[in-house]
């Protein structure tokens, strides 16, 4: 059976850690955690693509912006 590419795998959500009664209310969602995973790889493309075109790495650039 061939699986509908555009919607991504899907997910039974009984089975899902994120769904267990302890963590229930604590923002700690499938959603959640899909966007967090999501911001955190354009984060370091971002870090990347930053270091790339100024020539330093993160910790030159945070070093750069501090007063000596």
């Amino acid at each position: 059976m061939a699986q509908d590419i555009t919607r991504g795998p899907t997910r039974n959500p009984t089975r899902s850690r994120l769904n267990s009664p302890g963590l229930s209310g604590m923002g700690w969602t499938d959603a959640a955690e899909m966007l967090n995973g999501r911001l955190a790889m354009i984060g370091f493309v971002l870090a990347i693509a930053t270091e790339l075109l100024t020539g330093q790495g993160v910790i030159g650039q945070i070093q750069a912006l501090l007063p000596k």
